[in-house]
């Protein structure tokens, strides 16, 4: 037996996983109501109400079955999972794809589980999240299968667990085996775990994971395709020779003079400069989660000012392209188009960008700002000839 604790995520995700927090919090909210607040036979007649009972269906049961727990034991074991898998799930997805497949997970175990519960039980209420975080992990297996996973293994050969880690197809790959094997004992008979509802909702899950990768491959070959007809914009970029040392002035360091307090420069450099003394990797996960927190509290002042240390900190060809294209339309907002222009160079270099009609008129309006009229002309030759249509064109 063996108990994941850790997973050992090598990405820097652009979301919060918000659901995962407020799930957790109205599964213990509920429970603690249940038993804490409520006599026994309002606490039944609840289940009966909004837990899944085969003989008497409801549509909405799937859903509000999950936030139902039978015990602490239960309750806890699902909050563990959850929140070992579910975060990851979410901050790689967003908030929105993992409420479908975890309400997609919900519905496939619960109807999963009715058409498998014994006759003599049908009148008995199902209850718990199991189901719909079986959907999380199967996701997760398939958005992440050789990412490695901490766990503790239990013998009875050794008197203390032993820590060790795999990749995930083989730790998740292992429970549902374990799912299925105590599916097929149980056959015909009827037990608290729900076993072909953990089976059904992890397959739901990983067809899910698998559509996505689906779409997601089919969206980057769409923006492969549309960015191949950006290249003469990356040449003639190219020829202007706009490299972060020669582009950026001494003058514009502090990049908060008129915009945010200069001492928060100061702060981030010693700070950020403190850590890369111990670990360059380290330090630069720190700045883009850094980074990261200050465009989404919409701090632009306080993005430049991270974008510009990372930039001119690490090696330019190893920094996510996405955080060029942030980082040019938070210094355009602020009118420092040197930085902008910088930041869409590389931009265009790593093909981090969707909409090329916008992203040509931030280069163009960039160049003509800082000088660059010339290229400024090129860029918006471009645009009306790869882009006659749209709303930018004429601006």
């Amino acid at each position: 037996m063996f108990i994941p604790y850790k997973i050992e995520e090598e990405y820097a995700y652009r979301h919060k996983p918000v659901l995962v927090y407020v799930f957790c919090a109205v599964y213990i909210i509920a429970h603690v109501t249940l038993y804490h607040f409520m006599t026994p036979f309002q606490r039944e007649d609840i289940f009966f109400r909004f837990g899944c009972v085969p003989s008497d269906f409801k549509w909405w049961s799937p859903i509000t079955c999950t936030f139902l727990h039978g015990s602490w034991l239960h309750l806890i074991g699902n909050l563990y999972f959850f929140w070992i898998y579910g975060r990851s799930c979410e901050k790689y997805l967003g908030s929105l794809l993992f409420l479908i497949i975890y309400i997609a997970g919900a519905f496939v175990s619960v109807w999963a589980h009715v058409l498998t519960v014994p006759v003599f039980y049908q009148d008995v209420p199902t209850i718990g999240a199991s189901g719909a975080i079986s959907a999380v992990l199967g996701c997760f297996l398939v958005l992440f299968p050789h990412v490695k996973i901490r766990f503790l293994v239990f013998s009875v050969i050794y008197s203390r667990p032993l820590p060790s880690h795999g990749p995930a197809y083989f730790v998740l790959g292992s429970w549902f085996i374990i799912q299925i094997f105590y599916g097929l004992q149980l056959v015909g008979n009827y037990t608290e775990v729900a076993f072909w509802a953990h089976i059904a909702g992890f397959a739901a899950g990983a067809m899910c994971g698998s559509l996505y990768l689906i779409w997601q491959n089919w969206r980057q070959k769409e923006n492969s395709e549309k960015q191949a007809r950006l290249t003469p914009v990356w040449q003639a970029f190219c020829q202007g020779d706009f490299e972060c040392r020669n582009l950026i002035q001494e003058e514009i360091k502090p990049i908060t003079a008129d915009k945010a307090a200069p001492e928060n420069w100061n702060l981030l450099n010693s700070l950020f400069s403190e850590i890369i003394d111990r670990d360059q990797n380290a330090s630069m996960d720190f700045a883009i989660q850094s980074f990261i927190r200050a465009r989404q509290n919409k701090d632009y002042p306080l993005v430049c000012q991270i974008f510009y240390w990372i930039i001119t900190t690490y090696d330019n060809n190893v920094i996510p392209g996405w955080v060029f294209s942030d980082g040019a339309i938070a210094s355009a907002r602020l009118k420092h188009y040197q930085l902008a222009v910088h930041g869409f160079y590389w931009t265009i270099k790593n093909r981090a960008f969707e909409q090329g009609d916008r992203l040509l008129l931030g280069i163009s309006t960039a160049l003509e700002k800082i000088g660059e009229t010339e290229t400024a002309g090129k860029v918006k030759s471009l645009l009306k000839q790869y882009f006659p249509d749209s709303p930018f064109t004429n601006k």
